[in-house]
């Protein structure tokens, strides 16, 4: 553990490694830091985190394939919004190239939301605009990876892990539990 970031573990010798390549560089990119602090520890797994620019599923599922390096495994994490003859291209290639394809439904958005504030509402009925909305309403200016490191416990987490299936998906990832 270091002093300054009690989190902040010394790096261990991986034996698998895997690429999650997610959507965005800010709200996946942070949200997939902060489980990686919570649950990849002593795992045996690197989880490499490659933020993209955004696309649709199936564009995204080829861009991992292009990443370079040896990989045990390929994750695309991307949002649900697009359409579903979009989303099955997406399987299909994915499952055809042996890549996990982990969909939120609709958006990472509603999965943030849904761990930070449970009670509140059905975020997953709602659209990516108003969720988005939503975030950075609660965000009230913060940095979101500061605010999930202070604000998003592996309890709220564990809480909504069994209704969200992308979010025990990744988690199991994280854990080492394979696909």
């Amino acid at each position: 553990m270091s002093r300054s970031n009690p989190e902040k573990i010394k790096p261990q010798s991986a034996q698998e490694v895997a690429l999650i390549y997610c959507e965005g560089k800010k709200t996946e990119q942070a949200l997939l830091k902060r489980f990686r602090t919570l649950y990849s520890v002593k795992t045996g797994l690197s989880a490499r985190i490659y933020p993209g620019i955004g696309g649709a599923p199936l564009s995204m599922v080829q861009k991992a394939l292009r990443v370079p390096g040896a990989f045990n495994q390929r994750v695309v994490f991307c949002d649900g919004d697009s359409g579903s003859s979009e989303l099955k291209k997406a399987q299909a290639l994915a499952s055809s190239q042996n890549v996990f394809l982990i969909v939120n439904r609709p958006c990472i958005e509603a999965v943030i939301l849904a761990i930070l504030s449970p009670q509140k509402d059905n975020f997953s009925s709602k659209k990516t605009k108003e969720l988005k909305t939503l975030l950075t309403t609660l965000l009230n200016g913060t940095d979101l990876a500061l605010f999930l490191q202070k604000k998003m416990t592996r309890k709220q987490i564990e809480a909504q892990r069994k209704t969200i299936s992308s979010l025990n998906a990744i988690l199991s990832l994280l854990e080492n539990q394979g696909k």
